[in-house]
């Protein structure tokens, strides 16, 4: 031994901790000789978390794989002591956790097995505030680094390519619009169109391309200019004929609404909120809303039935209208448990004055069983596939959207030629 350790570090407290007493003994020697005070020792993660709490010592020096874990210990005596130095040391095989043990806040970390002045020189370093990594660990710590920064050089890439092609996308409207019909259950008619994107790109879906916008902040300026576009088709609609047309929450509190609604009779709009994301101030949602259904836009609650959010945002947004999850219509005429459960979001829906449309009806079994449990309006393949205006004959007027709905038992209104309103 060279002496190096001697000097300036001569008082420095040290506590042992690994679950080998010959290792513990060898360990406080050697620190001992280059002037250190060792001033307890522990066999496992809780004894020396327990004596570094109490004694507080300058260093604890921590065996990786002892019984608790270095790891865990490193941890606990980081958050009790912000003046107790970390020292790792374990064998080259542990290096796959050296990153968390840098979270963690370690100093030093040695490789078994190193020469005696390796763990001095980690030790005097670590109360230096420098930091000790030996050698090995050193160069798989570049080549984390490097990882992590090729990594994140990737993910900047994909998100300016994303940036540049959604923006381009907005600037060129290199997007088209078509719409669904929305069909009165009882009388056949068309009440409504709700206006679907269609991108170019083959295999990339709208939502998949919101989900997109979302990822790099995009997503609010992408909603409006699809909004706007399908907005432009409102005077081609029959004025007995209302558009649907989908908005996240993010959109409705951005502030933005009136750059697609200002100027457009809104009283003909069902906006449709989606859910890209939680809603954490359903308050700032209604406030948002406010105005613009005063002057008569009409909400509508997305995928009802397709999971808890969309129950919370009828709670707490009061819709005109609630959407069944395509997954509740799949085979209802066949299924006990979705009847029910559809009858019950019906009956709900009558009590609060809420108007239902059942979405992805593609059978005429499901349309009959919507009829007889009360449902006011379908949408679906069997009933009208998205398509341009031009081809869409069957949305011809046959109906003012703002006649309310006659007060009689659902029942009775499903044999009943009384009008239905969306």
């Amino acid at each position: 031994m060279t002496g190096a350790g001697r000097g300036a570090h001569r008082a420095a407290t040290v506590v042992v901790a690994d679950d080998e007493p010959h290792v513990v003994d060898y360990l406080s020697t050697l620190l001992e000789l280059e002037g250190f005070v060792v001033v307890g020792t522990a066999t496992d993660a809780d004894g020396v978390v327990q004596l570094a709490h109490r004694l507080e010592p300058n260093v604890a020096l921590l065996d990786l794989r002892m019984p608790g874990g270095g790891l865990e210990a490193a941890r606990l005596i980081g958050s009790l002591s912000s003046t107790t130095k970390i020292v790792i040391f374990s064998s080259a095989t542990d290096e796959d956790d050296l990153v968390p043990l840098l979270r963690a806040g370690i100093d030093g970390y040695v490789v078994k097995g190193s020469p005696p002045e390796r763990l001095v020189e980690a030790i005097n370093a670590a109360l230096a505030g420098d930091g000790y990594l030996a050698p090995r660990v050193n160069r798989f710590a570049m080549a984390q680094l490097s990882n992590r920064l090729l990594a994140e050089e990737q993910v900047a890439m994909r998100s300016m390519r994303l940036r540049q092609k959604i923006n381009l996308a907005i600037a060129q409207s290199s997007f088209s619009v078509v719409f669904q019909p929305i069909i009165d259950c009882h009388r056949d008619i068309a009440v409504a169109a709700e206006a679907l994107t269609r991108f170019p790109e083959r295999g990339h879906t709208a939502p998949q391309w919101l989900a997109d916008a979302e990822s790099v902040g995009l997503l609010v300026p992408l909603e409006l200019a699809l909004a706007a576009t399908a907005l432009l088709e409102l005077p081609n609609l029959d004025p007995g004929v209302a558009m649907a047309i989908n908005v996240s929450p993010t959109t409705v509190v951005s502030g933005r609404l009136h750059e697609v609604l200002t100027g457009v009779p809104v009283d003909r709009v069902i906006l449709e909120i989606t859910e890209h994301a939680p809603v954490d101030d359903y308050k700032a949602v209604r406030s948002a809303l406010s105005r613009w259904r005063e002057k008569g836009l009409r909400i509508a609650v997305d995928d009802a039935g397709g999971g808890y959010s969309s129950f919370a945002h009828i709670l707490e947004l009061s819709p005109e209208l609630i959407k069944l999850d395509t997954s509740l219509i799949r085979d209802l005429h066949t299924s006990p448990h979705r009847q029910a459960l559809v009858r019950a979001v019906i009956s709900f829906a009558e009590e609060m004055h809420v108007q239902v449309v059942a979405e992805g009806v593609e059978a005429e079994a499901e349309l009959t069983e919507l009829r007889r449990l009360g449902a006011h309006f379908a949408q679906g393949f069997h009933l009208g596939r998205p398509r341009s205006l031009d081809e869409q004959s069957e949305l011809a007027p046959t109906v003012d959207l703002r006649t309310p709905a006659p007060d009689v038992d659902r029942h009775a209104r499903a044999t009943s030629d009384s009008p239905n309103a969306v």
